[in-house]
C-alpha cells in the first residue's frame, strides 16, 4: 500500500478538539505522562516539548472562554454516562472527518453533505460509541433518529442534547462554525509560526513506518479486522489537539466510497507497543501504585497541592534528608504527578491535579470495567 503524509493542519478537527479540551479540563499534561506510560518511558524530547507547548497555547488562546457558558457546555461538555470523550461537536465533526478540507468552513459544508448522504441511504447510529458515533450500513433501520440516540448507553440528558443537534444538524452546524472560527483563526495563525509542532510528531512516525509500513502497523492493532482496500493510496495526517486518539476509514461502516484510506494520528499517540490488548498496562499501573503507597510521597503530593514549594523547604517541612527529597520530587515530576515552575534560582514544585486524576480514573477504568484504554 503506497502511503503519503499529508499537511493540514486540518482546522475544524482542531479547533474543535482544542475547545473541547479546555471545557472538560483535558490537559495535555495527562497527555504526555499516559504516552509515558504506554511507551515505557521512552518519549522522544521533542514530543514532550510538543506536548508541553501546546498545554501553553491551549491556555493561552482560551483562557478568555467561560467554560460555563451554556453555548460551549452544549457543544463540548463530554458526556458522563457509558463514552469516554464524545461531546456533540465531536460526535458532529470526528464521525464525520475526511482529509478533503484543511479549511474550517469547507470541512463543515462538506460534514453536512455527509449526513445528508448519511440520511438519504437509510443508514444508522451505532449505539456503540466512545469517541465519536458509529456509522452503519445494510438493510432495515431500527427506527427514527430518536429511537437510534435513545439506545444509545448516555446519559439522558446528552442523548437530548445530541437529537436536537443532529435533527437540525445543518444550523447546528452554523452555530458551531460561529464558535469555532474566530478561535481557528487564531489557533490556525500559530500552528503556521510554529510548523516545528507537526514536524516533531511526523518525525517520530515517519521513522515508525520506514521500518513497519502503515499497513502492518495497523494490521498488528486490528488484526482481521482490517478495514484498508490495500490497492488504494493512504493518506496520513497529523493532529495535535485530538491528542491522543486516532482517525481511520472503515468502509465496511462509513457508506461514502472514499478514492482512498486515511489515518489521522494524534500527537499523544504511543509509536510502539499498541494492540487492543492492553494488559501490559496492568504492570505499568500496578508499578505506579505501589510508588505512590509510600506515605511520605503521599504527604508530598498532598502539600504541594496546598501551595508549591522547592525541595530544601519541603524536606525540612517534613523532616526528609535533601538528597532523598531531590531524588522523590525528580521521580514524582518524571512520573507526570508534579509541575515544575522556575523562580529566580529555585525550582518550585506543584502536584500536577489533572494528571492524578487521571491517572486514578485510569486505574478505575481497568480494574472495574477489565478493559485497558488504547490510546
Amino acid at each position: 500500500m503506497k502511503y503519503q503524509f499529508v499537511h493540514g493542519p486540518f482546522m475544524l478537527l482542531e479547533t474543535a478538539a482544542m475547545v473541547s479540551r479546555y471545557v472538560n479540563h483535558f490537559s495535555f499534561n495527562s497527555v504526555l505522562y499516559k504516552l509515558k506510560l504506554r511507551s515505557e518511558g521512552n518519549v522522544s524530547d521533542k514530543r514532550i516539548r510538543v506536548l508541553k507547548r501546546l498545554q501553553e497555547i491551549l491556555e493561552e488562546l482560551c483562557s478568555g472562554l467561560n467554560r460555563e457558558d451554556p453555548r460551549l457546555r452544549k457543544f463540548f461538555m463530554v458526556d458522563n454516562g457509558e463514552s469516554e470523550d464524545l461531546c456533540v461537536a465531536h460526535a458532529m465533526i470526528v464521525s464525520f472527518f475526511t482529509l478533503n478540507h484543511a479549511d474550517l468552513r469547507e470541512s463543515a459544508r462538506e460534514i453536512c453533505g455527509r449526513w445528508q448522504e448519511v440520511q438519504e441511504r437509510g443508514c444508522w447510529l451505532s449505539p456503540e460509541t466512545y469517541s465519536f458515533l458509529t456509522l452503519e450500513q445494510g438493510e432495515g433501520s431500527p427506527g427514527d433518529l430518536f429511537d437510534q440516540i435513545s439506545a444509545m448507553r448516555f446519559s439522558t440528558d446528552f442523548q437530548m442534547k445530541l437529537y436536537g443537534a443532529l435533527r437540525r444538524f445543518d444550523q447546528t452546524m452554523a452555530e458551531l462554525v460561529e464558535i469555532l472560527e474566530p478561535l481557528g483563526k487564531k489557533l490556525e495563525d500559530i500552528y503556521r509560526q510554529e510548523s516545528w509542532l507537526f514536524d516533531a510528531v511526523e518525525e517520530d512516525w515517519q521513522e515508525v513506518f520506514q521500518k513497519q509500513p502503515p499497513l502492518e502497523f495497523m494490521e498488528s492493532f486490528l488484526g482481521d479486522d482490517m478495514p484498508w482496500d490495500a490497492h488504494k493510496e493512504l493518506r496520513v495526517a497529523i493532529s495535535l489537539m485530538y491528542a491522543n486518539r486516532m482517525l481511520f476509514t472503515d468502509e465496511r461502516e462509513v457508506p461514502f466510497g472514499l478514492p482512498y484510506e486515511f489515518l489521522c494520528i494524534g500527537c499523544g499517540v504511543p509509536t510502539s507497543r499498541l494492540t487492543r490488548q492492553r494488559e501490559g498496562d496492568f504492570d505499568s499501573v500496578a508499578a505506579t501504585l505501589r510508588f505512590l503507597g509510600d506515605r511520605k510521597r503521599l504527604e508530598i503530593l498532598r502539600r504541594l497541592d496546598r501551595e508549591p514549594s522547592y525541595g530544601m523547604e519541603l524536606a525540612d517541612s517534613l523532616g526528609m534528608d535533601s538528597g532523598n527529597m531531590s531524588r522523590t520530587l525528580s521521580q514524582l515530576h518524571k512520573r507526570g504527578f508534579l509541575k515544575q515552575e522556575r523562580e529566580d534560582s529555585r525550582l518550585y514544585y506543584r502536584t500536577d491535579r489533572e494528571s492524578l486524576i487521571s491517572f486514578l480514573k485510569m486505574v478505575e477504568h481497568m480494574v472495574l470495567t477489565g478493559k485497558g484504554q488504547i490510546l
